[in-house]
């Protein structure tokens, strides 16, 4: 028995050996393992810049000059705005009129687009660019040109003749709703009247024509 002991020693110590050896091999194995894995995840595409659902139209030409043969009209169109004026009821708002000169409303529409095209000029002073506006028919025409040379027919259609002064404040509201928006394309022309007063206004409501020597003017 005492001749095997230091034998039974050394196999034990190589057997201690083993199982350290193993139990590193182990916990490295575990160690490794534990590391994660890199995840194959494609790239997110970037999201396109969206597009305006409603994109604003290009304006068209402003109208620079207005031609009207019936009455002898052949006059320059400017832009006018609107100015505060001072009344007995207190500050309204008022188009202005332009001087010698037809003036387009800065706010309506412009030849060839859907949409009131308002125009007015002075009866009796500065001009009177207007003054015989009252003595047009139902079948006149009436030519717009803009500012790319470009020429618009219109035919007159009603010739309209309101009181605006001695009126009470809704029928001067109902005299300027002939100045509002119309869903198709309309030119109106608006003065005073009579000759030597102001008493009434003259309103013109005309309508896009074709002409064979301009081709057609309105946008379709």
């Amino acid at each position: 028995m005492t001749k095997f002991f230091p034998w039974l020693l050394i196999l034990a110590g190589i057997m201690a050996i083993g199982l350290i050896q193993r139990g590193e091999t182990g916990a490295q194995s575990v160690a490794f393992s534990s590391t994660p894995e890199p995840l194959n995840v494609a790239p997110t595409p970037t999201a396109a810049e969206p597009r305006p659902s409603n994109p604003i139209p290009t304006r068209a030409p402003k109208p620079v000059r207005i031609v009207i043969p019936a009455i002898g009209v052949d006059a320059p169109v400017v832009e006018v705005g609107l100015k505060i004026i001072q009344t007995e009821k207190g500050p309204q708002a008022q188009w202005e009129t332009a001087d010698y000169a037809a003036g387009h409303h800065s706010t309506s529409a412009n030849p060839g687009e859907k949409g009131n095209i308002v125009i007015s000029g002075h009866n009796n002073i500065k001009g009177k660019v207007f003054q015989r506006l009252w003595q047009l028919k139902p079948g006149d025409k009436i030519f717009l040109y803009n500012a790319e040379g470009k020429a618009f027919a219109y035919e007159v259609k009603e010739v309209i003749l309101v009181q605006e002064k001695g009126v009470s404040e809704e029928q001067r509201r109902a005299n300027a709703r002939y100045m509002d928006p119309t869903p198709d394309e309309t030119l109106t022309l608006i003065t005073c009247w009579p000759p030597r007063g102001n008493s009434h206004r003259v309103i013109v409501i005309a309508k896009p024509v074709i002409m064979p020597a301009l081709g057609r003017n309105v946008s379709d």
